[in-house]
């Protein structure tokens, strides 16, 4: 790795820290400080609870493959389970991925801090795509027909690709870039198309066209249980067959599921089920808002998986209808 490239990155979590202490500044800080995590009381958890143990030490992110078998980026590795979580295979990776998508053939497109490379589903290489620059901090990889979508959190925008990883363009928020605070930075392809975005420095999720047209927007920064506290909240997103979303916030854990429009339905789970992501999220207000934090996935059966980086499982909730 090059000193400018350190450097990039330096700066990049430099930026980050900076972000969660002008956040504490303006009241939010205290937020993350046990004794502040519950912001208003919370209702009872209405999701149906299993639980996968991963085996790992540091779990990034979680995708669904054909058979809603489920794949996990973990440690060097891509860990992959059938649908009842029993342990298939595990492919070794030469570096840790920060970001995973899987197309209905089992090929994985695995993204690094830089640029993306592709396996099949025996874990042989296929393709390394070009690196998108010393700046680039890769965080999510959504699939749509021959279009890949490649959120960025460094360079703060939304690289498009073809399946052969020839750069197409990219998506920009309106007033230029995304306001990314951290590494945090959630993109879902719509089934029609579309690519919806959290917007994290905007407490909101924002829906764009493939040709980066903004369709609409819903969410907003508040402490109320329909709302987004926090520096990056939601980190995650996914949408669920009727078009309804379910997020994921750190720092307060909630999962909770919105309809279409974007109003608030359920709490699917709270605190109260991720006390250590908690604690994590709690301790790191120097470190970027990197620390805690989960990954969102929705199988053919509307089952929610939800991914905790700090404890590495896999906890299963079923929507509420």
């Amino acid at each position: 790795m090059s000193e400018t490239t350190k450097t990039s990155r330096r700066q990049f979590l430099a930026k980050s820290a900076a972000g969660v202490a002008v956040a504490g500044a303006a009241g939010v800080g205290g937020y993350y400080l046990r004794e502040n995590l519950i912001a208003e009381p919370t209702p009872q958890s209405q999701g149906q609870l299993n639980l996968i143990s991963t085996g790992a030490k540091q779990a990034r992110r979680i995708a669904i493959g054909p058979h809603d078998d489920i794949y996990v980026a973990a440690d060097r590795a891509i860990l992959i389970f059938n649908k009842e979580g029993k342990k298939k295979s595990e492919i070794k990776l030469p570096r840790p991925a920060r970001c995973l998508a899987v197309d209905e053939a089992g090929t994985l497109y695995v993204g690094t801090i830089q640029n993306i490379v592709v396996y099949n589903n025996d874990g042989l290489q296929q393709s390394e795509w070009k690196s998108l620059g010393d700046d680039a901090v890769l965080s999510g990889i959504s699939l749509s027909g021959e279009k890949v979508f490649v959120a960025d959190a460094g360079n703060k925008t939304i690289h498009q690709f073809n399946r052969d990883g020839k750069l197409l363009g990219a998506i920009n928020h309106p007033a230029d870039h995304f306001q990314v605070p951290s590494e945090f930075f959630s993109i879902e392809a719509g089934k029609d198309g579309s690519l919806h975005v959290v917007h994290p420095g905007r407490h909101r999720i924002e829906t764009y066209s493939s040709t980066g047209e903004l369709l609409k927007t819903w969410g907003e920064r508040s402490r109320t249980l329909a709302g987004f506290g926090g520096c990056c909240n939601p980190v995650s997103i996914a949408v669920l067959s009727n078009g309804g979303y379910v997020t994921a916030e750190r720092g307060q854990p909630r999962i909770k599921q919105y309809d279409a429009s974007g109003k608030f339905q359920k709490l699917l789970l709270g605190p109260e089920e991720f006390t250590a992501n908690a604690e994590a999220s709690a301790n790191d207000n120097s470190a970027g808002c990197r620390n805690g934090g989960f990954d969102l996935a929705i199988d053919s059966t509307n089952r929610i998986l939800i991914l905790d980086r700090v404890t590495a499982k896999i906890r299963i909730v079923r929507e509420v209808v």
